[in-house]
């Protein structure tokens, strides 16, 4: 099989997870790559590093719970350390709105750490958005 055509399969597999069928909901972007990782036999090991420092285990736009329980949204993935994006905090411990977000860069703040994905949906259900 060429590479071309080992790219567009776990390119394609990712875009499947992500999007919802009629048999299933859709993966969040974390649960799809666990899916891929789970059967990475199947993936060439260089296309699925790639995968993940491009993509990121927490895509722009994600919602993630930090160590101090704050919330906030990816603005910016670090391609070199896939597991500490830059995140804009949004919603305090409280789950209180902040006035202005605050934008932390994970790489320069060793202390912090992603505690978990937050789903949208799940969102609204514990802060007041």
């Amino acid at each position: 099989m060429s590479e071309y055509a080992r790219i567009i399969g776990l390119v394609d597999v990712y875009e499947a997870l992500t999007h919802p069928r009629p048999h299933r909901n859709k993966y969040p972007p974390y649960e799809a790559i666990k899916e891929i990782l789970k059967n990475r036999d199947g993936f060439d090991i260089r296309f699925l590093k790639v995968l993940i420092n491009e993509i990121s285990v927490y895509p722009v736009g994600s919602w993630v719970e930090l160590s101090s329980n704050e919330i906030g949204k990816v603005i910016k993935i670090n391609k070199d350390f896939p597991l500490r994006p830059t995140v804009a905090i949004i919603f305090n411990v409280n789950g209180q709105n902040l006035d202005e977000p605050k934008s932390i860069n994970l790489v320069k703040h060793p202390t912090l750490y992603v505690k978990k994905p937050v789903d949208e949906s799940e969102l609204k259900s514990k802060v007041s958005v």
